[in-house]
C-alpha cells in the first residue's frame, strides 16, 4: 500500500535524527565538569536528565529542554540547521504527496444555454427530421437501440447491450439493457420498440421513418429481447436503428388523426441523457425556452453539465446578437455572412464541420430536349468553376465535390473528374452542330417540331428555393453557361411550390441538396424505382447498369466489395452527367470557451454535435486519490 510505504519513510527519517542526537550526546557528557558546589542538586537533576539519554529510548521532552544548557555555539547551529532540514522536508514531501494524489476533476453543475432559430414542432423522433430545432431536443431527450460515435465513426450499443446479425444477413437481434427505464421511472421493455417501429410504418402519420421499415417484420422474443426480419439483405439497414424510441405506455392510445396534437410533442418523455424539467412561454403562448436537466434513470454515463437551456430566436440576427454579448453560449448554426461579426470574440470556439449532404444541379432530361444529349450535359459541368463558387461565395466554408459519395473511404480518387474547362465546353456545343455568329451571344440550331424545321435556341432553366445564398449562386452559373453560348433563366421559388415541383418532377435543372446518412447507400436517390412521383430520384435517370450495382451493394456487408459496387456507379454517373455535383456544406457551430470537454470531429446530421454531450462540462473539482501515488 503506498501509505504503509510513506510511513515506513517517515520512521527511517525519525531514526537518523536521534542517531544524530546521540552521537551529540555523546560528545557533551565526555566534556562536562562539575559545578559550583552551591548549586550542587541542581547540576546533579541536570546530569541525571542528560546521562538518562540513552540508545535504547527516545529523548524525553523534558531532556530535550535541558539540552542546550550543554551545547557549543557550533552544535547549537547544527542542531537549528537540522531542524530547519527537517521542516523543509515535511513541506516539500507534504506538497508532493499532495500534488500526487488530487486531481481536478469535472464536476456535476453549471448551465449550458444555447441559442436555436425557430420554434419546436414535433419533439418526436418520427417527426422530428423536418426540423432542426426538434431533431436538437430529440436528440437529447430520446435515445436509439444503436448510437454513432463521431470520434470512431462506428455505430456501437446504445439503449441494446449488444446484438447479433444471421449469416444470411436478413436477422437482426437485439439484446436490450438491464433495468432500463423510461424519465417517468415505468420500465422500458422490448414493447417500447416494436410499438415505435409499426407506429412509423403506419401510413396515415406520414413518418419519414415509416419508409425506413417497408417490408421489416419486428418481432418479440421476450422483454428484453426484439428481432428485426427483413425479406433480403440489406446493408445499410443497421444504420438507421439509431433513431429515438417511444414509450408505448405513453402513446399507445393516440390515433392517427391526433397524433399531431398529443401535449408529448412538446413535453416530451424520453430515455435520454436529459429531461424535461420546464417551459417558457410568452403572452401569446408561444413557447420561448426549454429548460432540460439531467435524466437521474439514464442507463449510460451521465453528463456533467446539470442544465441546458434551448432559447428561441426569430432570425439569426437576435441569435448571433445574443452570442456576441455573452447572453448564450452557443449558436446552432452561424450563416456565413454573420461569421465575420464573431471572428475576433475570443471567448468563442468556432467548430467547423462537414456534414453528410451535398449540393447539386440535378438535370431533368425530361423536361428538356437539350439535356437528352450527353454532350450538352458534359459542356455544363465543364462550364462551372466550382472553386470560385466555394471560395469567394461560400468563404471555403464547403468542399467541393464530384460525386453523392462523400466519405473519402468509399471514393476511388482515380475516378475522372469534370474540372473547369471553358473552351471544350464549346467544342462539345459545338460539336451537335449549335453555330452561333460573332454578333450572337447564345447558340442555336435547326430542330424538327411536328415536321417542320425550326431554329431553337439552347436554353436552360434553373429552379432552387429562394434563399440569399441559393440567388447568388444561381447567378454565378447563370454567368459561367452565358459565357459559353448557352442562355440561362433562373426561377427562385419558396419551400412550399419547390416541394411541389420535387412531387411532380417539374423543373429543367433543380438546385438542391439531399442529405446522405452514416452508410453511403445512395439507392434512394439514383435507383430507376425511384422516378416514381414523389421519389427521390431528383434527375429521373435511369440506367440498368445503375441499379444492378446498387442492388448488389446491398446485398452485402463486405466493406471491399460494396466499396467496388459504389466506384463502378460514380464512373457511370461520371460518364452520364445526371447531375452536377457542386460542394458539401460545411457546418460552422460556435460555442463559448467556458464550456470545456467538447470534441466534434464528424458529424451526420446537425444534431450529432451533442454526440459526446457527456463529456462536457463547466465547473471542476478536486478529487483525493491513491491511484498516481509517487514518494
Amino acid at each position: 500500500m503506498p501509505i504503509i510505504k510513506f510511513v515506513d519513510k517517515i520512521k527511517l527519517f525519525i531514526l537518523s535524527v536521534k542517531n544524530k542526537i546521540n552521537n551529540i550526546v555523546d560528545k557533551i557528557i565526555g566534556n562536562i565538569s562539575i559545578k559550583r558546589s552551591n548549586n550542587i542538586l541542581q547540576d546533579s537533576l541536570d546530569k541525571k536528565l542528560v546521562f538518562n539519554l540513552s540508545r535504547s529510548h527516545f529523548p524525553t521532552l523534558k531532556q530535550l529542554r535541558k539540552l542546550p544548557q550543554f551545547l557549543s555555539i557550533k552544535e547549537k547551529t547544527t542542531i537549528k540547521f537540522l531542524s530547519l532540514v527537517i521542516c523543509i522536508c515535511l513541506i516539500l514531501l507534504s506538497i508532493n504527496f499532495y500534488l500526487n494524489h488530487i486531481q481536478i476533476v469535472p464536476a456535476v453543475a453549471g448551465t449550458y444555454t444555447e441559442a436555436l432559430v425557430g420554434s419546436p414542432q414535433y419533439i418526436n423522433p418520427l417527426f422530428c427530421q423536418a426540423n432542426n430545432v426538434d431533431a436538437d431536443l430529440a436528440k437529447l431527450i430520446y435515445s436509439g437501440l444503436l448510437k454513432y460515435n463521431d470520434k470512431t465513426q462506428k455505430l456501437e450499443p446504445d439503449l441494446c447491450k449488444k446484438y447479433e446479425i444471421s449469416k444470411d444477413q436478413k436477422v437482426y437481434t437485439f439484446y436490450l439493457r438491464d433495468n432500463l427505464l423510461w424519465q417517468d421511472n415505468e420500465p422500458f421493455t422490448a414493447d417500447d420498440v416494436i410499438f415505435t417501429v409499426e407506429l412509423s410504418k403506419y401510413k396515415k402519420i406520414k413518418s419519414i421513418l415509416g419508409n425506413s421499415f417497408e417490408g421489416v417484420k419486428i418481432e418479440k422474443v421476450d422483454d428484453k429481447t426484439v428481432k428485426f426480419i427483413l425479406e433480403k439483405p440489406y446493408a445499410p439497414f443497421i444504420s438507421i436503428l439509431t433513431f429515438g424510441i417511444l414509450p408505448k405506455h405513453i402513446w399507445e392510445d393516440v390515433t392517427s388523426t391526433n397524433i399531431n396534437l398529443v401535449k408529448y410533442n412538446l413535453e416530451p418523455i424520453g430515455s435520454g441523457p436529459y429531461k424535461v424539467e420546464s417551459i417558457t412561454k410568452d403572452s401569446e403562448g408561444n413557447i420561448r425556452s426549454y429548460l432540460l436537466t439531467i435524466n437521474d434513470k439514464y442507463y449510460s454515463k451521465k453528463p456533467f453539465i446539470k442544465n441546458i437551456s434551448f432559447i428561441f430566436f426569430p432570425s439569426y440576427v437576435e441569435a448571433v446578437e445574443a452570442l456576441k454579448t455573452r447572453n448564450v453560449q452557443g449558436l446552432s448554426f452561424v450563416p456565413i455572412k454573420m461569421e465575420k461579426e464573431l471572428e475576433n470574440k475570443e471567448h468563442l470556439n468556432n467548430f467547423s464541420l462537414p456534414i453528410q449532404q451535398y449540393t447539386a444541379l440535378f438535370l431533368n432530361q425530361d423536361k428538356n430536349d437539350f439535356l437528352k444529349n450527353k454532350e450538352i450535359r458534359e459542356a455544363l459541368s465543364l462550364a462551372i468553376n466550382k472553386e470560385k463558387i466555394v471560395n469567394s461565395l461560400l468563404k471555403n466554408k464547403a468542399n467541393i465535390v464530384n460525386s453523392p459519395i462523400l466519405n473519402a473511404k468509399w471514393i476511388d480518387e482515380k475516378n475522372k473528374k469534370h474540372t473547369f474547362n471553358p473552351n471544350k465546353s464549346k467544342s462539345l456545343i459545338e460539336s451537335l452542330k449549335f453555330t452561333k455568329k460573332e454578333d450572337e451571344k447564345f447558340y442555336h440550331k435547326k430542330i424538327t417540331i411536328d415536321g417542320k424545321k425550326q431554329d431553337k435556341q439552347l436554353t436552360v432553366i434553373i429552379t432552387s428555393a429562394n434563399s440569399e445564398l441559393n440567388d447568388k449562386i444561381t447567378k454565378m452559373i447563370k454567368k459561367y453557361w452565358e459565357d459559353i453560348g448557352v442562355e440561362t433563366k433562373v426561377e427562385l421559388l419558396e419551400n412550399s411550390e419547390i416541394k411541389n415541383r420535387i412531387e411532380e418532377k417539374n423543373y429543367e435543372i433543380l438546385l438542391y441538396g439531399e442529405m446522405t446518412g452514416f452508410d453511403p447507400d445512395p439507392y434512394q436517390y439514383w435507383h430507376s424505382s425511384q422516378i416514381k412521383k414523389g421519389g427521390l430520384n431528383l434527375s429521373n435517370f435511369s440506367n440498368q447498369k445503375v441499379d444492378k450495382l446498387l442492388e448488389e451493394a446491398l446485398a452485402t456487408d463486405d466493406f471491399k466489395i460494396r466499396r467496388e459496387k459504389y466506384n463502378e456507379f460514380q464512373k457511370i454517373l461520371n460518364k452520364e452527367t445526371p447531375a452536377i455535383f457542386l460542394y458539401q456544406p460545411i457546418y460552422s457551430y460556435m460555442i463559448d470557451n467556458s464550456i470545456k470537454g467538447v470534441k466534434i470531429s464528424n458529424i451526420v446530421a446537425l444534431s450529432d454535435r451533442f454526440s459526446n454531450i457527456s463529456d462536457w462540462y463547466i465547473k471542476t473539482k478536486k478529487k483525493f486519490t491513491f491511484n498516481s501515488f509517487s514518494f
